[in-house]
């Protein structure tokens, strides 16, 4: 039972690590990461205005861009 109990919590324990995204320009990223529900900057595919720094770390994860 604790083998099959490590071998799943390592299994899960890989999908916590997040790649953060690069940018060259740092003006771009501070745009982006001033983004809110409000002021229109990042919009979904319905047109829908979103916060891109959801959890409010000041990084854009490659999981967060996919969404």
């Amino acid at each position: 039972m604790y083998k099959i109990l490590l071998t799943f919590c390592l299994s899960f324990s890989f999908l916590a690590y997040t790649q953060n995204l690069n940018f060259a320009d740092s003006k771009f990223k501070a745009l982006i990461l001033n983004s809110s529900a409000g002021n229109g900057i990042a919009k979904d595919f319905n047109g829908n205005s979103i916060v891109v720094d959801s959890n409010g770390d000041g990084q854009i994860q490659v999981i967060k861009s996919k969404c």
